[in-house]
């Protein structure tokens, strides 16, 4: 969900910079720097007595945190400043919200994955501002597109646990979460087709579309809840990557980056 919609963008921006390199940097160590935080954060406000995480949590952000610094101040020489703050302020909030929920316990609410599949998706925008120094509308459509796709993921596995949840005699909760995901993917649909040609984004929505009937049908099926969710990630993983390749190749064809 993080690094996909980067290289997408880079395939579609077809520039191989410097500042492309160093912003994949950021946004890895902007992710990463996440475990420190939380682990900080627990030690303020959870643990009643020292914890031996918190100096290791310390010691790394005591290198992250400058090295990050460091490449956010060469990206900010580099690129066009106010779309960058813009990604910025929104990859600080997305943070420090991610590290709240999770030391509350709320790391698996449905409304915070969902923010956060189009927050993660917004690599992709970052990767278009590195290559192309600005951003294209085949960036916004990317992102879009992206980012849908991993709300119908997110979607599908919180249908798969509340059914697990609920017993498997359930009915109901799980066909009105995928049918939220169905209505994101028509109005994102309407949105891609606005500015571009109608295939170029109707065919990885309705891609997405499909695999969302798809897993709605195997919930179905006898035994469907005996299926491991290691594999079950890996059949969504693999999707995924379908999909981007059908984003990639059809928004190259209808436009390529402008």
């Amino acid at each position: 969900m993080l690094l996909t919609p980067f290289v997408a963008a880079a395939i579609l921006g077809g520039a191989w910079t410097l500042e492309l390199l160093a912003g994949l940097a950021a946004i890895l160590l902007a992710f990463v720097i996440r475990e420190p935080l939380t682990v900080l954060a627990r030690q303020k406000w959870v643990w009643r007595s020292p914890n031996p995480a918190t100096a290791s949590a310390k010691r790394a952000l005591a290198w992250q945190l400058p090295v990050l610094l460091f490449i956010g101040a060469y990206l900010w020489a580099s690129l066009p400043q106010r779309p960058l703050l813009a990604l910025s302020v929104g990859g600080v909030a997305l943070t420090l919200v991610a590290v709240w929920m999770t030391v509350r316990n709320r790391s698996r609410s449905i409304v915070l994955q969902v923010v956060s599949a189009f927050a993660l998706t917004s690599s992709g925008l970052l990767a278009a501002l590195a290559t192309a120094g600005r951003l294209p509308m085949w960036a916004w459509q990317l992102w879009i597109l992206m980012s849908l796709h991993s709300v119908v993921g997110t979607l599908n596995v919180h249908a798969r646990l509340e059914q697990k949840r609920r017993g498997r005699s359930a009915r109901g909760s799980y066909s009105t979460a995928i049918a939220v995901g169905l209505t994101g993917l028509l109005g994102g649909l309407a949105v891609v087709a606005w500015q571009s040609e109608f295939w170029a984004g109707a065919v990885p929505l309705g891609f997405s579309a499909l695999v969302a009937l798809v897993e709605l049908a195997r919930l179905r099926r006898p035994g469907a809840l005996d299926e491991p969710f290691q594999r079950v990630g890996l059949r969504l993983l693999v999707l995924s990557l379908a999909h981007a390749a059908l984003v990639v190749t059809f928004l190259s064809a209808a436009a390529g980056p402008t």
